[in-house]
């Protein structure tokens, strides 16, 4: 595979912290799919480019909204 992807799967983990109202949700979603509530890593093997949205809400209802890829060979 080309030096930026992944030979056969990749693990999805994500962490949010927030030392002053401390963090109440973290979602994702997955390509163009729906938002789903983070609860445990997630293991993908589907081959080719994926991107993630991933969005943190604190207790003071901030949100921080974030994206990434990955591409699994």
């Amino acid at each position: 595979p080309p030096p930026d992807w992944v030979a056969t799967a990749a693990t999805l983990v994500i962490t949010a912290t927030d030392a002053l109202a401390g963090v109440a949700q973290v979602d994702y979603a997955l390509d163009e799919g729906a938002w789903q509530h983070y609860a445990a890593p997630s293991l993908l093997t589907t081959p080719g480019q994926h991107h993630f949205r991933l969005q943190a809400s604190d207790v003071a209802a901030n949100h921080n909204r974030v994206t990434t890829s990955v591409a699994i060979d």
